[in-house]
């Protein structure tokens, strides 16, 4: 947004649509903690079975 100007703001520009991916990106990729939580909780379930 910073280097495209008033562009950035119009909808359905490309710089507009990038930030849209960008953001839809970010809301999907799981946090380094979310992460470390699922390897924690699969070790346990696993040492339960076994």
């Amino acid at each position: 947004m910073l280097h495209n100007g008033s562009a950035g703001y119009v909808n359905g520009s490309a710089p507009s649509r990038k930030l849209r991916e960008a953001y839809f990106f970010a809301n999907l990729t799981p946090t380094v903690r979310q992460l470390e939580k699922m390897k924690h909780l699969s070790k346990n379930s696993i040492s339960k079975v076994i």
